[in-house]
């Protein structure tokens, strides 16, 4: 399972604008369908109800209780969705400051949002990162206080069991 702190939450909650409970302009089937392909998942299953039935309650749920690799692929995909039109624009823009167009810094301030968005995403994904590297090198930690490796004849089963939420 991922942790996740509360004010990762809500940037997550911030950069893709959940508040009204809809995720992007999925419909449930989409939704769905989205979860599926990207990750196998049933989004829908009673699992991920505990908080609510929106999109949007459904999706904190399951960053709740997925492993990080999960989350990490599931936000990722879910931005590339969110920004995939900028992306594309962007490049046209840049097509068109090189033959010389459209002035560079116009260029620059049409899409000062979204560079800054997208850098706050990726600084997003790294502390989410590293708060969960820690984690797992805690629970190492308290795993070899809990067994001596040395004498345990078991030990290398049990710790790929105990650690398999982690690297799914």
């Amino acid at each position: 399972m991922a942790t996740i702190k509360h004010i990762q939450m809500r940037k997550i909650y911030t950069l893709f604008n959940l508040g009204s409970g809809c995720v992007l302009d999925f419909s449930n089937r989409s939704f769905a369908e989205f979860f599926t392909d990207e990750i196998g998942v049933d989004i829908y299953s009673t699992r991920f109800s505990d908080t609510g039935e929106s999109n949007a309650k459904r999706l904190s749920s399951f960053i709740k209780q997925a492993s990080f690799s999960q989350v990490s692929q599931i936000l990722k995909a879910l931005w590339e969705i969110q920004n995939e039109s900028t992306e594309e624009e962007i490049e046209n823009h840049l097509e068109l400051c090189a033959i010389g167009a459209v002035d560079i810094e116009y260029h620059e301030l049409k899409f000062m949002d979204y560079h800054s968005q997208k850098s706050k995403f990726w600084e997003l994904l790294d502390e989410i990162e590293q708060t969960n590297k820690i984690t797992v090198t805690e629970n190492l930690h308290s795993i070899s206080k809990i067994i001596n490796f040395h004498t345990c004849v078991d030990a290398p089963v049990f710790a790929r069991s105990f650690l398999s939420d982690w690297y799914d």
